[in-house]
C-alpha cells in the first residue's frame, strides 16, 4: 500500500475512531447529545464535525455561543470529512 492510500485511510477512519473513543470512554458526547441518534449519525456521516460540536458544547459554560463561527466550524469540518473520504476514494482505484 503506498503512502497516499495510507493517507486516505487514516483520514477516513481517524475521525470517527476519535470520536467513538471519546463517546465510549468520557461523558462529552452524552452531555453534547439529547439521544444516541445525532452521536450515531455523525459517526456515519461527518464525525469531526460531531466531534467538534460535543468539545464546543463541554466548555466550562455548557454552551455553544456566537451560532455563526459554530456553524462555520462544522461546515469546515463537513467538507474536511467529505473530503478525507473522495481522497480515499481516489486514492483507492487501481492506475
Amino acid at each position: 500500500m503506498d503512502s497516499s492510500r495510507s493517507f486516505a485511510w487514516f483520514m477516513a477512519i481517524g475521525g470517527r475512531i476519535a470520536f467513538l473513543a471519546l463517546w465510549l470512554f468520557s461523558p462529552v458526547v452524552n452531555t453534547a447529545f439529547a439521544n444516541s441518534i445525532g452521536p450515531i449519525l455523525g459517526l456515519i456521516i461527518s464525525p469531526l464535525a460531531a466531534l467538534t460540536y460535543s468539545l464546543f458544547k463541554s466548555t466550562e459554560y455548557n454552551n455553544v455561543f456566537g451560532i455563526g463561527w459554530v456553524i462555520l466550524i462544522l461546515v469546515l469540518m463537513f467538507a474536511f470529512d467529505l473530503g478525507a473520504d473522495i481522497f480515499l476514494i481516489f486514492a483507492s482505484r487501481k492506475k
